[in-house]
């Protein structure tokens, strides 16, 4: 069974990107993976992006992805994952 971003599984789950499958209960591994993941992608970004606007989208997703963590709320922390992935994307495409 091949499954997109956002649907369940028979047992529950969601398929979140980067192939992780979640259930919205906290797994503070699985959250520093997803946060890892973006920030990393983020890096790699670096070099496309104005250094102003990162860091304020920057400065934004950590507040976002900090108080999700803080709450042990486990879908916020994977959809800020995803959400500022796309956005930090956008952002370098806009400026390459």
């Amino acid at each position: 069974m091949v499954l997109s971003w956002g649907e369940n599984r028979s047992d529950g789950q969601t398929l979140a990107a980067g192939g992780f499958f979640i259930n919205d209960k906290w797994n503070a591994e699985q959250a520093n993976q997803r946060i890892r993941v973006v920030l990393a992608e983020i890096d790699e970004l670096g070099d496309k992006l104005s250094p102003a606007r990162a860091e304020a989208l920057l400065d934004e997703f950590e507040r976002d992805i900090g108080s999700a963590f803080l709450r042990q709320d486990m879908a916020t922390v994977t959809a800020n994952c995803e959400e500022y992935a796309r956005r930090f994307r956008a952002l370098a495409e806009e400026e390459d």
